[in-house]
C-alpha cells in the first residue's frame, strides 16, 4: 500500500478526538491469501468563519514517521516479515504478500497493519475539519464474488468451530472487506468512526461505532455498536485515489 498527504478529523467540545489516520491494511478474516497496498501521507485542513488553514502531516524520514504514527495494536504484518518504506516526498509503502498474521479475537482478526496519528485535531466551533490522503492499493488475494459462511449469534457471542450451528449465516464479501487500504477518522472518546476503503477494483465509504471493549474508552456499550457500508463504487485497477473525510459543526449545509 502506498500513501501520500492525508488528513485527520476530530470532533468535540474540548475533547481532542484522535481521528486516526488508520494507515491500515486489513481483511475480513485470516483466510485471505494475499494483499499488498500502497499508501501515502497526511494533511489536515480546518475552516472556521471563512478562514482556511492546512497542516501537512507528511514525514521525510522513517524516524519522523515513527514519531507521528503509533501502533497501539502491534506491528502486525511487519513483525511477520512485511515491509514499510518511507520516501522524502512523504510517500509511505507497506507491503505484505501474502498476509501472515491471523488472530481469532477482537479487532486483531482483521487488522494487518494500522498506524494512528500521535496528534489530535480540534474541530472549530463553527467550521469544518477535513482529512485527505492519496492512496494506491494493490489487493491481489481478493476474490470477486467470495461468500463468507458462518453462524449467527447476538452481540459478543461466539461458537467453537466444532459446535453445532443453530443459525447458519452467509453473505458475499466485498473486495475491500477481504483486503484493502483504509483511511480512518475516529473519535476514541465515543468510538465513532468514518472510513474510506480502497482495493484493486472498488472503493467504499463506511461509518461505524466501536464499543468500549475495543476503544478502551467508557460510554459505548456493545449494544450501541454498529457498522454500515454507505456506498460502493467501481474503480480502475492500479489507479491512485484522492480520498477525504470532512467533519463540519455549526454550519448550515445546503
Amino acid at each position: 500500500m502506498r500513501v501520500q498527504p492525508l488528513s485527520l478529523l476530530q470532533q468535540t467540545n474540548r475533547i481532542a478526538l484522535p481521528m486516526a489516520l488508520l494507515v491500515a491494511v486489513g481483511c475480513s478474516d485470516s483466510a485471505v491469501p494475499t494483499a499488498a497496498a500502497p499508501k501515502r501521507s497526511v494533511a489536515a485542513a480546518a475552516n472556521s468563519g471563512g478562514t482556511n488553514s492546512v497542516v501537512n502531516y507528511d514525514s521525510k524520514s522513517l524516524a519522523e514517521y515513527q514519531t507521528k504514527w503509533a501502533n497501539p495494536y502491534g506491528q502486525g504484518e511487519l513483525a511477520a516479515g512485511g515491509t514499510l518504506t518511507q520516501k522524502q516526498n512523504g510517500e509511505v509503502t507497506v507491503s505484505a504478500v501474502p498476509f501472515h498474521v491471523g488472530a481469532d479475537y477482537s479487532v486483531y482478526d482483521h487488522l494487518k497493519y494500522i498506524a494512528i496519528s500521535t496528534q489530535s485535531f480540534n474541530v472549530p466551533q463553527v467550521g469544518s475539519l477535513e482529512f485527505s490522503v492519496r492512496i494506491n492499493a494493490s489487493t491481489p488475494g481478493a476474490i470477486s464474488g467470495r461468500v463468507i459462511h458462518g453462524c449467527y449469534g447476538g452481540p459478543g457471542s461466539f461458537v467453537n468451530v466444532n459446535d453445532p450451528c443453530t443459525q447458519p449465516w452467509s453473505a458475499p464479501a466485498l473486495e475491500g472487506q477481504q483486503a484493502g487500504v483504509v483511511l480512518n477518522m475516529i473519535n476514541f472518546a465515543t468510538g465513532q468512526l468514518f472510513d474510506w476503503f480502497v482495493s484493486d477494483n472498488e472503493v467504499f465509504a463506511l461509518i461505524e461505532r466501536l464499543p468500549t471493549s475495543v476503544t478502551g474508552s467508557p460510554g459505548t456499550p456493545i449494544t450501541d455498536a454498529y457498522t454500515q457500508i454507505v456506498k460502493v463504487a467501481k474503480v480502475s485497477k492500479a489507479q491512485e485515489h484522492h480520498v477525504a473525510i470532512r467533519y463540519s459543526r455549526g454550519l448550515t449545509l445546503s
